[in-house]
């Protein structure tokens, strides 16, 4: 049900009905305009859905019952952080070393990221974890979704020259678009899709196994349909259910990062019997990142780190050392073609260490040689600690974050040195020590 309100066309249709079945994989709009045919109500100046409405029945069915009927598999995200750089509006030379802060600079610093060099190692991580998985999983394909239709060529040629088959379909081209869908759909050669403005909702194509996000769109229910192209059970696949993982490949920033912890709590199963109302802005953002092509340049970015979180309810998040010390003993052992986070349930459930590769860890294997590069150093150990504490203590992400940065004054991206290891030492002592207090108490 896409139909703007009110819809002068389907309107009177719907009230001469004597019955109406509306149908829909999100309730909402990225653009949070009303939805032709659901009760509003407005209260105190906020639009909400009226659930409790006599005249109206509504049936929900969430990502836990899809999981538990075994119609939808688990995701991980694989989630890459990195540095970009770019001018002002007024010409001043700008940038940032990570994406994960709630700020309007790491905004453009995504925004940057995905027009430049990052995106093609993101897209390269993405592919070179494909190509892995074919051996296991031969029937697997790809989505690339692009920011944009120049970008999505350039995305195109770059998988073409890693020897990749890959179609592309964009709004500027619906015929050929449409031909590009259908043979990547039904076609074995047509490996991977390259798309922007379409083949985002319903498209049934369950051999998708991987997704590559290039673009910087951060609405709920958008993601939501997105991801969901990555997490349909293929029946027709020689895997079973359990050895099916969809993998997507996404920056590692603070609202992907939301919208991930929101998927998480099954926000989205918002119809509760405790609950007569629901607000219709329940996206952490609107559908962009906060930046505009015409308000910056680009100049240049890089990826800098790697993150895989799990989303099942046996969550596992893996820092970036633990994600090279897992495919280091996969390498060495007879598990060939296992996924890492898989690995890392197995050894978890067994009782044993997830290993850490001592070279991604240890600051003076590392030996960052400047304070650039001490500072991002500190920073990604305090994402670590404080991502795997609000997790395990179902903590909404950013609420340490925020503790931390009413505490200290400032973002850790404007800290110095000497600042971030008194955060560092605080958050190892609240957090590595198994804090459990749900409301956190990172600083007392």
């Amino acid at each position: 049900m896409a139909f703007s309100y009110p819809d002068l066309a389907i309107q009177p249709l719907m009230d001469s009905a004597v019955f109406n079945l509306g149908m829909t994989g999100t309730i909402f709009r990225s653009d949070n305009q009303r939805i032709a045919g659901i009760p509003y109500i407005n209260n105190n100046g906020l639009v909400q859905i009226d659930f409790a409405s006599k005249k109206n029945h509504f049936i929900s069915y969430s990502r836990k019952d899809a999981l538990k009927d075994k119609a939808v598999i688990h995701s991980v995200f694989q989630q890459i952080d990195g540095e970009a750089n770019w001018l002002e509006t007024d010409g001043t030379a700008n940038s940032v070393d990570s994406f994960t802060e709630n700020s309007n600079d790491c905004r453009k610093g995504v925004f940057t990221a995905l027009r430049t060099k990052y995106a093609e190692s993101l897209l390269d991580e993405a592919a070179t974890h494909y190509l892995s998985s074919l051996s296991k999983h031969p029937e697997s394909k790809m989505l690339v979704v692009s920011p944009n239709i120049a970008l999505a060529k350039s995305h195109k040629d770059y998988l073409i020259k890693k020897s990749i088959p890959c179609e592309i379909a964009t709004s500027n081209d619906s015929n050929a678009a449409l031909e590009a869908i259908n043979n990547f759909r039904y076609q074995k050669h047509a490996r991977v899709l390259v798309t922007v403005g379409m083949a985002y909702e319903g498209l049934d194509a369950p051999s998708i196994t991987h997704l590559a996000l290039l673009t910087h769109i951060r609405s709920l229910p958008w993601l939501d349909q997105v991801f969901a192209r990555t997490t349909r059970f293929n029946r027709n696949s020689s895997a079973t259910y359990d050895d099916q993982v969809a993998t997507i490949f996404a920056p590692n920033d603070f609202l992907i990062n939301q919208i991930i912890s929101d998927i998480r709590t099954e926000e989205a199963q918002f119809i509760s019997n405790d609950s007569e109302t629901v607000t219709t802005n329940l996206q952490p953002q609107s559908t962009n990142s906060g930046s505009d092509s015409g308000q910056i340049i680009p100049i240049n970015s890089a990826m800098t780190d790697v993150t895989a979180v799990g989303l099942d309810e046996n969550q596992i998040i893996l820092s970036s050392a633990q994600i090279l010390g897992v495919q280091d003993l996969i390498k060495s052992s007879a598990f060939e073609g296992v996924s890492v986070i898989n690995m890392a349930k197995f050894l978890s459930t067994n009782g044993i260490d997830i290993p850490e590769c001592e070279a991604a860890n240890d600051p003076v294997i590392q030996k960052p040689s400047t304070t650039k590069d001490r500072c991002l150093a500190i920073r990604r150990s305090i994402e670590d600690i404080i991502r795997n504490h609000e997790y395990h203590n179902n903590i909404e992400y950013g609420t340490t974050n925020k503790i931390l940065k009413k505490h200290f004054g400032k973002a850790r991206h404007e800290m110095t040195e000497s600042e971030l290891l008194d955060v560092l030492s605080i958050v190892e002592q609240h957090c590595r020590e198994g804090d459990t207090n749900k409301q956190s108490s990172v600083v007392k």
